[in-house]
């Protein structure tokens, strides 16, 4: 629609990247969100129809484009994401260990590593099948649509390490 053309095409408008992954066991793929909130503080402000959007940043003059993401309606002052797709300078790898044959409790470490030259923002969601449940981890966890939560600054060319044990409460 022309109103969200018009919107989106406003200088200043204020994003925070914000890598992010969903996990499930050993599967980790990190994306790029985009996250701001709609208000005027940080150049927006107004209702958005849900249609796609095309982030761009000026770099030297140039207007490049960053991405192009779908996004849904969303009100004033609603946190709006924009799902940029896979980067290529920030990853996550889960490596999970299982102590002995009839322990029901496997270990998992999270590592996530920055090739950027500037500190990032990490957030992953850890998803459990119905019958595991989050034994311990190395750091204080959240919980984020129903899942564990966990988030960090990531520093400069750098890694930042999450050890967690996920257990098998099936009976046997």
């Amino acid at each position: 629609s022309q109103k969200q053309v018009g919107l989106m095409n406003k200088p200043g408008v204020k994003l925070s990247p914000v890598y992010v992954s969903d996990i499930m066991r050993e599967n980790a793929q990190t994306t790029l969100l985009l996250r701001g909130k709609n208000n005027a503080a940080n150049g927006l402000g107004a209702a958005m129809p849900a249609g796609k959007a095309a982030v761009f940043s000026d770099v030297d003059g140039q207007m490049l484009l960053v991405g192009e993401s779908a996004i849904d309606d969303k009100a004033v002052d609603e946190l709006v994401e924009f799902r940029m797709g896979q980067p290529q300078s920030v990853s996550a790898r889960v490596v999970g260990t299982r102590r002995r044959p009839n322990d029901r409790t496997t270990g998992y470490t999270l590592t996530v590593t920055n090739n950027q030259a500037w500190p990032v923002t990490y957030e992953t969601k850890i998803h459990l099948y119905d019958y595991e449940k989050m034994a311990r981890s190395s750091s204080r966890l959240g919980r984020k649509d129903g899942a564990s939560f966990w988030t960090t600054i990531v520093p400069a060319n750098g890694t930042a390490t999450l050890s967690y044990a996920v257990r098998d409460d099936r009976k046997r």
